[in-house]
């Protein structure tokens, strides 16, 4: 997205723009140019990092510097996003809801440590199966979809070297359904607000071709206390807490550390 935006540039970027960059290690390359090209524009630059010392932390008109590691940035990174998406709507529009939804988020350390250690059991079954494939279609909708698109890519594809096909459950029956057959590996996420029901209709689906079906649920999550709006808003975050847990013992299953690359930051591409 920002090797993106840098080549095509946007009606919306301008002086009066706010642009929010994560980045992890505050180095990444084309994070970097497109921080220079949207404060060039005029826009403010607020980024997220892991590291201070970095260029992504010190030439940003604003950072905040949260350290995590690999498998728990999207984490914090969805985490930090909410909280800005809700400051904004507080500040823009006086939103009482919004300040009542950060405040509520007060309790969500914990009941993220929590689901981990709840989780701990059947994300040690849920990588066993997925070391046992070396195919698999991941998929979501609303609240879930960035997650599994993220697992997919970055965890599975990237850092595991698993074949990874993710997709869009609105997409699912656009194409992806044709790979399906007995022995496919699927993976669903489901979050608690709008497209659920679009994950429900591939869930629905899928065992009529396959018996090899995974579905993580946020609706089975404990989290006493929080409203049924605020787990909706939280889905991306809940999902990769319990995440995490499969990867810390996929890559043990597999003797394939996280951060192991052939090619990412080891060659010139």
């Amino acid at each position: 997205m920002p090797a993106e935006l840098v080549i095509t540039g946007s009606v919306h970027l301008g002086p009066k723009t706010l642009v929010v960059i994560p980045s992890l290690s505050g180095t990444t390359a084309e994070s970097i140019e497109l921080l220079r090209f949207a404060r060039s524009a005029g826009a403010f630059v607020l980024t997220l990092t892991g590291h201070a010392a970095t260029p992504l932390a010190q030439e940003a008109d604003a950072n905040l510097t949260s350290f995590a590691a690999d498998d728990t940035s999207s984490e914090t990174f969805t985490v930090q996003a909410l909280l800005i998406a809700l400051s904004i709507l507080d500040s823009v529009d006086d939103y009482t809801e919004a300040r009542r939804l950060r405040s509520d988020l007060a309790g969500l350390p914990g009941a993220l440590l929590g689901i981990k250690r709840r989780f701990e059991e059947r994300a040690a079954e849920l990588a066993q199966i997925i070391a046992g494939s070396d195919f698999h279609i991941i998929t979501g909708a609303g609240g879930s979809w960035p997650e599994a698109f993220y697992y997919g890519m970055c965890i599975l594809e990237e850092m595991q070297w698993i074949r990874t096909r993710p997709v869009h459950a609105s997409d699912f029956f656009h194409g992806t359904l044709e790979l399906l057959e007995s022995g496919v590996s699927v993976i669903a996420l489901k979050g608690e607000g709008p497209g659920r029901s679009l994950v429900e209709r591939v869930e629905a689906f899928v065992p009529s071709i396959t018996d090899t079906l995974t579905v993580i649920d946020t609706a089975d999550f404990e989290l006493p206390g929080f409203s049924p709006e605020l787990r909706a808003l939280l889905a991306p975050t809940l999902l990769a807490t319990a995440l995490e847990r499969v990867s810390a013992h996929l890559e043990v299953l597999r003797d394939h550390p996280l951060s192991t690359r052939r090619y990412y930051r080891r060659i010139q591409y």
